[in-house]
């Protein structure tokens, strides 16, 4: 709900430095913003032009609620819009 933070990116750049150009997105906390695809969609913009910025090539975003384990292990009912894999 708050986008993509500081944490991000300072991760995402020492990233770059290190020569990774394939990460994993994980949006946590998609139950705090009711699995809203809207809110999901708006962060990976926001990420996928700081990649493109850093040289980061490849992102694989997921949407998560660990709180309820959606997505971490199996698709998630509750993010039926969701097409992409689980994280584990």
């Amino acid at each position: 709900r708050k986008g993509v933070l500081t944490q991000t990116r300072r991760h995402s750049y020492i990233c770059a430095l290190l020569g990774i150009r394939e990460v994993v997105l994980a949006v946590n906390k998609m139950d705090a913003v009711g699995f809203d695809r809207t809110v999901f969609d708006a962060i990976v913009t926001e990420y996928m032009a700081l990649a493109a910025a850093l040289g980061i090539d490849r992102v694989q975003p997921i949407p998560l609620s660990a709180l309820h384990g959606d997505n971490l292990l199996a698709a998630s009912p509750r993010m039926s819009w969701c097409a992409g894999p689980a994280l584990l």
